[in-house]
């Protein structure tokens, strides 16, 4: 009985030491279990596209991050209605367009780039009417101006014309009249002198610039005056009202002495 009594013990001691080691085991395995547990979530969340986008980004951020840039979730669908389709990620607006959104904006800058020209062109076009219309404005007074210098010498000159014809009157009115014409009605005019070839004699009232008046000379009234010797005795100039009929020139050809009758009449 002693000795069954001191197994006892030691019979109790071993389970309680197979009990407690038991215990140790399972909370290693369990601690094991989840740290590889910890571990495989923290592997997986850096290796998804969100993580690989956002290499910065810690591993406590990783969901909200990943909602941030994929978008909300989708709801599920209740029974009997389509699912919602889900938010494209952010990286499908980087994609490049197709060809028709590609060919439809490059001719919407064509458009643009020949609409920007044609207003160019279409400026130039306006600057230069305005310019034209300023020269043809510029033209045009000159022109005005111009007449308007013409008609004022006009005037100036119709002016002066009234002062000189009122001047002439006025003269007239003060030279007292002559006496009205008591002489005879025709005569003869006899010059001789030397000549040489051709001779212009000059004879004013009774008196000659060249030669010797032998006989008559001009009245002082209107006359016609004609040579005897048409040949060799042409007239230069006759009597007339700017010399108050006082005045003959005639020209004389021959060599030596020469007489020259000239014929006179009342006109």
């Amino acid at each position: 009985m002693s000795t069954a009594k001191q197994r006892l013990p030691e019979k109790k001691t071993g389970s309680r030491w197979i009990s407690l080691q038991t215990i140790l085991m399972g909370s290693a395995v369990l601690l094991l279990l989840l740290v590889g547990l910890l571990w495989s979530g923290i592997f997986k969340s850096q290796n998804s596209p969100v993580n690989q986008q956002h290499p910065n980004s810690t591993t406590g951020h990783s969901d909200s991050s990943s909602t941030a840039l994929i978008g909300k979730a989708p709801t599920p669908a209740a029974p009997g209605e389509s699912p919602s389709p889900s938010v494209p990620p952010a990286s499908a607006a980087n994609k490049t367009p197709p060809p028709a959104v590609q060919a439809s904006q490059a001719d919407q800058l064509l458009q643009q780039q020949q609409a920007q020209e044609l207003a160019k062109k279409q400026a130039e076009l306006d600057a230069m009417a305005a310019q034209q219309q300023k020269l043809a404005a510029e033209q045009a007074a000159k022109q005005q101006e111009l007449a308007q210098a013409q008609q004022q010498l006009q005037i100036q000159k119709k002016q002066e014309e009234a002062q000189q014809a009122a001047a002439l009157r006025k003269e007239q009115e003060t030279v007292p009249a002559k006496p009205a014409y008591v002489g005879p009605t025709s005569g003869d005019i006899v010059w001789q002198g030397s000549v040489t070839g051709n001779a212009l004699v000059t004879i004013t009232g009774n008196t000659c610039d060249t030669g010797t008046l032998i006989s008559g000379g001009l009245p002082g009234v209107p006359v016609i005056v004609q040579p005897t010797d048409t040949k060799h005795i042409r007239l230069a100039a006759t009597p007339a009202p700017s010399n108050s009929y006082q005045r003959l020139v005639f020209g004389v050809s021959g060599k030596g002495t020469v007489q020259v009758v000239l014929h006179w009449s009342r006109s």
